[in-house]
Formats: structure tokens, sequence, C-alpha cells
């Protein structure tokens, strides 16, 4: 999609600024930035779907975290933002990570009793801002990354699903740009796969499936779906 020229000639500005602001292969918050923050994960899931380099989510994760989980550096660090967890979780899922269920764990864990995220646990232990949207979007964005999404023109399928998942079954899972994803596994392998196109023109994506899922299914090097039509395996 090409841009109108005042819109270019803005979007060629900002490049040029954002360019300033890393250091090495890492996106800092600004130029002259000495430590990242959360927002690092942010970044890369809205760049999606090139993303950021991945030193700076390896850089993010060593620095952000924190005593209970991933935060902000600070002088007033907060104990976690779950929100945080969960936005981790999801660029490792992109990133085909299986510490993307470690993350998405951890998010899990900084729940009330009804289950609602916190916004945040300040550093005195008190819990603020029960049923935080962000949070609440940003887990079911991980959750839903970790068993199929895609990227570009290629679909991922259970690209972050921990070793000890064995048995998975989703259906209908809804993924860009306008497909519709079941799968089931059973004793470590893929037993059912089906991709229904629900948009109302055609797709073409490159399948993306762990060697460990596949048993002896094969795949299509490219799948080519019409509006309304099927695959399955």
């Amino acid at each position: 999609m090409s841009l109108a020229p005042h819109y270019a000639e803005i979007a060629a500005k900002l490049r040029r600024g954002l360019a300033r602001n890393y250091d090495g292969e890492v996106l800092m918050p600004f130029l002259g930035a000495e430590r990242l923050t959360a927002q690092v994960f942010t970044c890369y899931l809205l760049n999606l779907p090139d993303g950021i380099p991945v030193a700076g989510i390896e850089r993010g994760l060593i620095e952000c975290e924190g005593r209970w989980g991933l935060t902000n550096p600070g002088s007033e660090r907060n104990l976690v933002w779950p929100w945080a967890e969960c936005q981790a979780a999801t660029v490792l899922a992109y990133m085909h990570d299986q510490r993307a269920y470690e993350h998405l764990n951890r998010a899990a864990q900084i729940t009330s009793q009804l289950g609602a995220f916190p916004e945040k646990v300040r550093p005195d232990c008190f819990w603020i801002g029960f049923y935080y949207t962000t949070c609440c979007g940003a887990f079911a964005w991980a959750v839903n990354s970790m068993l199929a999404h895609s990227r570009g023109d290629t679909l991922s399928i259970l690209p972050a699903a921990p070793v000890d998942w064995a048995d998975v079954a989703f259906t209908n899972l809804r993924v860009a740009p306008g497909l519709l994803v079941s799968a089931e596994a059973r004793h470590g392998a893929l037993a059912h796969l089906a991709v229904t196109n629900d948009s109302p023109a055609p797709i073409s994506s490159k399948l993306d499936v762990p060697p460990r899922w596949l048993g002896t299914n094969a795949l299509p090097e490219i799948l080519s779906l019409a509006p309304g039509e099927t695959w399955t395996i």
C-alpha cells in the first residue's frame, strides 16, 4: 500500500528520527537513553510483521526483570506489570520461542481470586487497577499467538507451545488476514488441522508447523484458499 505524498514525507522523517534511537541493534526509548523500558515489547508488536531486532527483546527481558516479574526500571520500580509479561509472551510466540509460556504463566499468577488482572503491583505490594483491559487483551493475544498466528505471508501453527503440551485443541481461532484455524494434537502429534478462508477474497499462505507436531502429515508448500474454502488434514 502506497502512502499519499504528504504522509510519505512525514513517515520518512519519523524513520530518520527513529534510526537515531538505536544503540547498535537495540532500539532505545529515546536518543541517549541508558536503559530499556517494558515498551520494547510494545515496539516489537507495533512493528509487525517485521518487528524490531531481537537483540532489544533479549536485553529487555534482562533489564526489565523486577522482584515479581517484568516491570519498568527506575527508582519507583513497581514489582510487576502483568501486561508487560503478556506482551513479552506474545513477542516470544512470534519469535517461535518456548519461553512464551513461562511469561504467560507468570502473568497468570498475578490475578485476584476472581481471575482479574491488576494494572500493576506497587513497591509496597499494593495491587492497583483490577480488571485492567490492556492486560486482559494482552493475555488473550499471547494465548492466541502461541496457538496460531500469521506474519506476513506465513501462517504458523503451534509455534511456541511448550514441549510438555502433548494434547492441545482449539476451534475457529481467527487469524489475519481472514482465516479460521482449528487444530487438535494428541500425544504430541497433530491429529487434525483445518484452515478456512472466512474473507471475501482469495488467500495464499505458507504453512509453518514445527516438525515435532507433524508426525506423518505432509503440508502443501503454499496453501491457497478461495473465499469460504476449507483445507484439512
